[in-house]
């Protein structure tokens, strides 16, 4: 039984394993499986798209979502600031899935609706561990973290052309330095820079010694000593010649 987590969200979070076992491939492995998206699924997709931590997640409340304005105010967090969340494309997707699923059957039959955005018959979910452990050994990633998605999205946040201080208000960080530390762990990319790095060492090596030999063969052809000239033939005359 394949776990209840976002196959695309789990591999494009570690965007650094082989391609054999990339977002595409796992996708269709995720739509072939069937069945309902569990609120597990959303719970890494919303990590995934906002770089939110995770007891964040857990703890939002629908009073803290605002879908006429498609905002979420979150009004506390670990930082003891408040921020604001735009709602837009496949995040506002993710809320109005979720706000389909508020209602709950209780143990007396009866309908409740969820305080909580992600619940398990109207109870906030406290612990998601195993349910990731499933999924990243499912996934190939038996290694990997669910905090790896605040790492992915904070670098990705950048790269996109955002602003520090726009999506620093996103992450909730509250300094660039930690932020910074967030988004700049990235294995793959930082093999890439070496990697682009010695190739072009190795180039500019092989246009100097390039430039070296073609200046030696000039120095050579240069140095080049002339032909010695020919011996003067000295002709001694007979004197008997000249009585």
């Amino acid at each position: 039984m394949v776990a209840g987590l976002h196959w695309r969200s789990v591999k494009e979070a570690c965007p650094w394993t082989s391609e054999r076992h990339g977002p595409g491939r796992v996708a269709d492995r995720l739509r072939g499986r069937g069945g309902r998206r569990r609120p597990i699924d959303d719970i890494a997709e919303f990590a995934y798209l906002t770089d939110w931590r995770k007891s964040e997640i857990l703890g939002l409340r629908w009073a803290w979502v605002d879908r006429h304005t498609r905002v979420i105010r979150l009004p506390d967090s670990k930082n003891a600031d408040g921020r604001v969340l735009p709602l837009v494309d496949e995040l506002w997707d993710l809320i109005e899935r979720r706000w389909a699923a508020r209602e709950y059957r209780a143990a007396d039959r009866t309908v409740g609706i969820a305080e909580y955005v992600f619940h398990r018959c109207g109870r906030p979910l406290k612990d998601i561990a195993w349910a990731w452990r499933s999924a990243r050994r499912e996934a190939g990633l038996p290694e990997k973290l669910f905090h790896d998605f605040r790492r992915t999205a904070a670098r990705d946040l950048v790269d996109a052309g955002m602003d520090y201080r726009s999506a620093m208000s996103v992450t909730g960080h509250k300094t660039q330095a930690v932020f910074e530390r967030y988004r700049s762990v990235d294995a793959r990319r930082t093999a890439e820079a070496l990697e682009a790095t010695q190739t072009h060492r190795r180039r500019m090596r092989a246009v100097t010694d390039a430039a070296g030999r073609s200046k030696n063969t000039d120095k050579t052809r240069t140095a080049r000593p002339l032909p010695a000239p020919a011996p003067t033939r000295i002709v001694k005359r007979d004197a008997r010649l000249d009585d």
